[in-house]
């Protein structure tokens, strides 16, 4: 009998459009002999929508249909479209972002005993907010960029967080909403007069504003995925943007980003990187897929955890299938593994 799959998409955060691309390339490379993927949409304003195979190949947006989407609260795993019950075996939630990386989605199949791919609730709040994960790895001393952070209500005090800012941090810097991902948001600031503004551009998409000091890194990526026990790091990869920095043109609309795969490093530096990914799964709690990203300095060679990713991009040019299918664990393999984590995890 197949599995149904509830595949959800889409979602309210700035990563909407990116969040499609993804489920499309999972839809792609699930064997249809062994599931039966069940299409849900999220559009920007949070109304669900259930689509057909067609529709969904189509989609850039998720438009809004004029139809009721409850999931079932009564036992029965699964959603009620209108009056029909659609039985769910499992959910593999592709939401990007606030929404659905921070933990929400996950509390609600939780609630609802859906099994589902990917962290639980508690690691999904944890590494969505970039102060909370680096606060966490550096108690566990575990090496990243110096950093600070404040929330709007300070920037809007009396407060000199200007001040505060470059008395810690000298340009060139980086400041960030502290619960976005695909880099949008992000200002690099070489000036000090810049600084406000960038800060202000951080503040649209979160309350909270980190700011980090800029390091002249090469940008290595590593895949890991495993439950709280059996955990494997791939080999890792580079990302080499033509850009200042790897932000969200150069991630998804800029043909000139070159990806290395493996990264040209040496093998006691791979070991390290493969070493600190699985420790920061396992302090972060993690469960079933993450990514976390690395800065390498460039003329001291040292390592730093810049985030860790939880629903990390699917698309045909993201890290995290490609790596793992240079470890080994080719895409359509890679899809069966993660569900069968998500099972996994429900029967304990």
């Amino acid at each position: 009998m197949k599995i149904n799959l509830l595949i959800i998409f889409g979602g309210i955060s700035p990563e909407h459009e990116i969040s499609i691309i993804s489920a499309k390339s999972i839809y792609a490379n699930l064997s249809k002999e062994k599931y039966n993927p069940i299409l849900m949409g999220i559009s920007k304003n949070g109304r669900w929508s259930i689509f057909s195979k067609e529709e969904f190949e189509a989609l850039k947006v998720v438009p809004e249909k004029d139809e009721e989407i409850t999931l079932s609260l009564n036992g029965k795993r699964g959603l009620f479209r209108g009056g029909n019950f659609i039985s769910i075996d499992c959910a593999f939630p592709v939401l990007h972002g606030i929404g659905g990386e921070d933990g929400l989605i996950q509390g609600l199949l939780e609630v609802s005993k859906i099994p589902y791919v990917g962290c639980d609730v508690q690691s999904s709040s944890l590494c969505m907010n970039k102060v909370l994960t680096k606060n966490i790895l550096r108690a566990s001393n575990i090496r990243g960029p110096k950093f600070l952070s404040f929330f709007k209500e300070d920037f809007k005090s009396d407060r000199d967080i200007k001040e505060e800012i470059l008395q810690k941090i000298e340009p060139p810097l980086f400041v960030k909403p502290a619960n976005t991902g695909s880099s949008i948001g992000i200002t690099k600031v070489k000036e000090e007069r810049d600084l406000k503004e960038a800060i202000e551009i951080a503040l649209n998409y979160s309350r909270e504003v980190i700011v980090e000091e800029a390091i002249n890194a090469r940008e290595i990526e590593c895949s890991v995925i495993g439950d709280y026990k059996d955990i494997y790091a791939s080999y890792p990869g580079e990302i080499i943007p033509k850009k200042e920095f790897y932000d969200y043109e150069a991630k998804y609309n800029d043909p000139s980003t070159e990806l290395k795969i493996p990264a040209p490093l040496e093998l006691k530096k791979i070991e390290e990187i493969r070493e600190v990914s699985v420790k920061c799964f396992k302090i972060l709690g993690c469960y079933g897929m993450a990514r976390v990203d690395f800065l390498l300095e460039r003329d001291t060679e040292e390592l730093y955890v810049n985030e860790v990713n939880t629903i990390p991009g699917f698309t045909s040019i993201s890290m995290y299938p490609k790596l793992l299918g240079y470890s080994g664990i080719p895409y359509n393999k890679l899809m069966d593994k993660l569900i069968d984590l998500a099972f996994k995890r429900n029967k304990k």
